[in-house]
């Protein structure tokens, strides 16, 4: 019996090829019509997988609170979904033939902020099915808005507490400086980066040792004050070092009485132009 594949006369029907050899790659149909080839079905354009995290978890720092609410914001544009967090947003009636839609975007949002707030994290809000994503978001914002500022307010207080003593060296005072600047950095104290913003605080807690404030007072009438913290370390050093040879002492005060700093100008570097205020 022949393998050799026939056609039915005057049918054009062709039978079953016969079994092919144990092992041999079948044959690759060439003559299917281009238009019944299937095609792979493509995804949406504005799909998003919702098993997979579409924010960032918030950090209990709150260093990225502002990088959430932008994920937030690209998410619902992409998705088509900004009505949800417009603050005038109101839902569909339920009669509404978009009801069905507006609840899959509901829920699909909602379940991406919920993955994003860590579970320890007080929110003033009881969260229910019919419970806005707006409503999520202003109430996570405003707890960790409400925190940050008590830890500014903390902050403030510790580098204003920050002075110079009698018994202190330069260094350690600004060392001091140095570790509540890096605190506030962290904590995204207002103009934290900028080092004026510790050289001022700095520059305040002089005022203990009446020395050191003349030397800060002709900075300021000579428009001289250091740019940078290094700078104002190593000039101050200088002046520690002149008076320790005035006074035969290791101390870099001669008097421990105080005596109130001179007014600052309003300005760049004016003695509360910065810090925050």
């Amino acid at each position: 019996m022949s393998h050799t594949q026939q056609t039915e006369p005057n049918t054009g029907i062709t039978p079953h090829a016969s079994p092919t050899p144990l092992g041999t790659p079948p044959a690759v149909a060439t003559n299917i019509p281009h238009n019944l080839i299937p095609t792979p079905m493509a995804a949406p354009s504005n799909y998003t997988d919702v098993h997979a995290p579409a924010f960032p978890t918030l950090k209990e720092d709150v260093t990225n609170l502002n990088a959430w609410k932008m994920a937030i914001e690209d998410f619902v544009i992409m998705n088509d979904m900004e009505n949800l967090i417009a603050e005038e947003h109101q839902p569909p009636p339920p009669t509404s033939a978009n009801q069905n839609l507006y609840r899959r975007q509901r829920a699909k949002l909602r379940t991406h902020l919920m993955r994003s707030i860590p579970e320890d994290l007080d929110i003033p809000i009881d969260i229910g099915p019919d419970t806005q994503p707006i409503e999520i978001i202003n109430a996570v914002s405003s707890s960790l808005q409400s925190a940050t500022t008590a830890d500014h307010q903390l902050l403030r207080q510790e580098a204003e507490y920050t002075t110079l003593e009698p018994d202190m060296s330069i260094a350690e005072y600004v060392k001091k400086h140095r570790a509540v600047r890096s605190k506030m950095v962290t904590t995204k104290f207002p103009n934290a980066t900028l080092q004026s913003t510790t050289i001022d605080f700095m520059i305040r807690g002089l005022g203990r040792i009446p020395y050191f404030q003349t030397i800060v007072d002709t900075w300021y009438d000579s428009n001289s004050v250091p740019k940078t913290i290094a700078e104002f370390e190593t000039r101050l050093k200088k002046a520690e070092g002149r008076a320790n040879l005035r006074s035969g002492t290791a101390s870099t005060s001669t008097s421990t009485e105080s005596r109130a700093p001179r007014a600052r100008p309003r300005g760049r570097r004016g003695g509360r132009g910065r810090g925050g205020r």
